[in-house]
């Protein structure tokens, strides 16, 4: 009885602790350990993990200098629709391109591979949308056309993101054609190493299988 009556303490002393925890944390750190379990579900290790797959740092001057000239032209020749067009072509074909990737790294196909690709996707429209939404507000005034150039610059960002990553993917898939390698040197594009290739498809780090390499 003495025993049991113990053992009901221990655990209302640890319930009492861990509720303390909870109640003095700051409500922006639960948000944001919130936030990283989230992340982590789609392949993240975190914030950072999930900025260096959006923006691509190690081709960032390239696309820079790609998305500055993609807007430029495509101000002076109205080029807004078949950019957009392009930019759904080259999402489609890396979908396939980067699933046939990942599961011949992985030998088997994961559900992490679309989790990780579609997140992806949906920020960059999002993001897309909301440029899209202040573009409208200004119809007929300066700030129009800033926006209207943002929006293309960003278009064009993530049509040269996803030119590379297939590029990446299909040069992976030949087992290293000299060609698709010379092109992404030419681009300037840091060549990744077999284990981690898929950053979009299947590359993350897999909580089964720690051998995998986050971005």
């Amino acid at each position: 009885m003495l025993q049991k009556k113990k053992l009901c303490q221990g655990f209302l002393t640890e319930f009492l602790q861990y509720r303390t925890k909870e109640t003095i944390m700051p409500l922006s750190v639960r948000i944001d350990n919130v936030m990283r379990d989230i992340l982590s579900e789609f392949g993240f290790c975190g914030y950072t993990s999930l900025y260096k797959s959006l923006v691509r740092f190690e081709s960032f001057k390239f696309l820079g200098i790609f998305a500055s000239l993609g807007t430029v032209l495509e101000g002076m020749f109205g080029l807004t629709s078949y950019s957009v067009m392009i930019l759904f072509v080259l999402i489609l074909v890396e979908l396939f391109v980067g699933i046939a990737a990942g599961v011949r790294r992985t030998k088997k196909f994961r559900a992490r591979m679309l989790q990780r690709f579609g997140l992806k996707v949906f920020i960059y429209f999002l993001l897309l949308l909301v440029l899209n939404t202040f573009q409208l507000q200004y119809v007929g005034r300066p700030e129009y056309y800033m926006y209207a150039s943002l929006h293309s610059f960003v278009v064009f960002y993530i049509i040269g993101v996803y030119m590379v990553s297939v590029l990446e993917n299909t040069s992976f898939l030949l087992g290293g054609n000299k060609e698709l390698d010379g092109l992404l040197r030419v681009f300037k594009v840091k060549l990744k190493k077999e284990a981690s290739v898929m950053e979009d498809m299947g590359g993350g780090l897999d909580k089964k299988d720690g051998n995998g390499k986050q971005d």
